[in-house]
């Protein structure tokens, strides 16, 4: 995973503990929060048995 953080101060966000029935379940939450991406805000996410899902307001997500 290569990430480079250009994130705005007011970004929140937390890692989430699940329980062990959840970590059994399809989905579910591992990280959560609001983030204010700032142009140079990049992620590479390689051979990581997961899903991202992202949200954008304005922007892309190229």
């Amino acid at each position: 995973m290569k990430i480079v953080e250009d994130l705005d101060s007011r970004s929140v966000g937390m890692e989430t503990a699940p329980t062990a029935s959840a970590n059994g379940s399809p989905l579910y939450v591992q990280y959560i929060g609001h983030y204010y991406a700032n142009p140079k805000y990049s992620i590479e996410r390689e051979r990581l048995d997961s899903f991202l899902l992202a949200y954008s307001l304005r922007g892309k997500g190229d």
